[in-house]
């Protein structure tokens, strides 16, 4: 397609010039351009229908987007409401109430150093400290038994017994004091029909070294003491006949861990018993 300009003459200028300009040659759209943007160009009603929902937005003075944050999803880690933690009130009473310091709530002990000063009925009893401080020995109480201490020689105690002393063996010093319920005893017995060996009583004094003994005998008979280291091994210490039924008691200081009381007489009754203590 072509056109042809006229131009009018202006006053003082040449015969009209007549000039053929070919459409392609000075840069304007074709027919089949024009036609396909037709169908890509929105529509006027699509237009409306974008400027009606533009105009459901708000803007600031600035032209920021206004968007309302009930509209937006909590983040994951925004799990529960803010209400449901501590109000600035609550925490500021509890700083109040659990805390103190001659600086606000801070207790400066230096440029760098702050430390809080904290109520101690709010500190935890470590676990070893389990009574309570006032159950144990005072000042007093120790400087007592010091001065009691201050007149004996190291490792020395002196005491003055006035109660009853403990049951067992006691040993005050050098002094060894017996107590009957530390004794052991042994006993035998064996009757005329019975006797047809004798009757021998043995005990381990475990060096409990005052013997006591008592043999009865039903008839005439001899009493044998004996001494062993071992408990198997006797020797004889010294022996007592009687001429008639009767009884013979005695003791000795025995230092062997065994002592044996032995009738040999057979046919008679026979009854011994041993104990033995500690002195």
């Amino acid at each position: 397609m072509s056109f042809v300009a006229r131009r009018r003459d202006r006053p003082g200028e040449a015969a009209p010039v007549l000039a053929t300009l070919a459409a392609d040659n000075v840069g304007l759209a074709k027919e089949t351009t024009l036609s396909a943007l037709k169908n890509v160009v929105a529509s006027e009603a699509t237009l409306n229908a974008v400027k009606a929902q533009i105009d459901k937005l708000t803007f600031d003075s600035l032209n920021r987007l206004k968007v309302l944050l009930e509209n937006l999803p909590n983040p994951s880690n925004l799990d529960v409401a803010l209400s449901t933690r501590a109000s600035e009130a609550t925490l500021a009473s509890e700083l109040v109430r659990k805390v103190k310091g001659d600086r606000g709530l801070l207790k400066q002990v230096s440029a760098t150093d702050l430390r809080l000063d904290v109520y101690a009925s709010y500190v935890a009893n470590p676990s070893n400290l389990d009574v309570a401080l006032s159950t144990r020995a005072s000042e007093a109480t120790l400087s007592a038994i010091k001065n009691a201490l201050a007149s004996v020689g190291t490792d020395k105690l002196r005491v003055s017994v006035v109660d009853s002393l403990p049951s067992g063996t006691n040993e005050v010093g050098a002094v060894r004091l017996p107590d009957v319920k530390d004794a052991v005893t042994a006993s035998g017995r064996v009757t005329a029909a019975s006797n047809t060996a004798g009757l021998a009583v043995a005990i381990n004094n475990d060096w409990r070294t005052l013997v006591q003994f008592r043999a009865t005998l039903g008839g005439a008979g001899t009493v044998i003491l004996e001494a062993s280291p071992d408990g198997e091994n006797y020797f004889f210490l010294w022996s007592k006949s009687l001429t008639a039924a009767g009884s013979y008691c005695d003791w000795d200081l025995c230092a062997f861990p065994y002592f044996r009381v032995r009738v040999p007489t057979t046919g008679i009754d026979i009854a011994v018993d041993i104990r033995a203590v500690k002195l």
